[in-house]
């Protein structure tokens, strides 16, 4: 069997080891994913414009839905923030195009309308289930 080295000879490479591994962690965070192309954001992180808008995006809730804007959390039904939608009428939806959850129906549509940012709002005129 070998003799094993000193403790003393070991300390200084067990130091430059921990150095190049933090400092490699440190660098692959600043990869360039990180920065998004503006051409391929998501269209749901800006805040809605006041006036006529079309979106596809998820709607949620019962009689005055939200429509989705910014980030959705996945969850049975999905949560987010919007407007609420002033003439949302499930019934009139094709069947199976929501999901019709006890808590809150949701489901995924082209939508377009009216969004006034003073009222929190959006008066709806046209739907398509995506």
């Amino acid at each position: 069997m070998g003799t094993l080295p000193p403790i003393a000879q070991l300390l200084p490479r067990a130091g430059a080891l921990a150095a190049l591994t933090v400092g490699g962690l440190l660098l692959a965070g600043c990869g360039g994913d990180s920065a998004e192309d503006p051409s391929t954001a998501d269209p749901h992180a800006e805040e809605l414009p006041a006036g006529a808008v079309e979106i596809d995006t998820t709607v949620v809730g019962g009689e005055s839905p939200t429509l989705c804007v910014g980030p959705i959390m996945e969850s049975a039904p999905p949560q987010c923030s919007g407007p609420r939608i002033t003439n949302w009428d499930w019934a009139e939806l094709p069947e199976g195009s929501y999901v019709d959850h006890a808590d809150a129906p949701w489901g995924e549509f082209s939508v377009s309308g009216t969004h006034d940012p003073d009222s929190g709002t959006f008066v709806l005129e046209s739907v398509e289930p995506r």
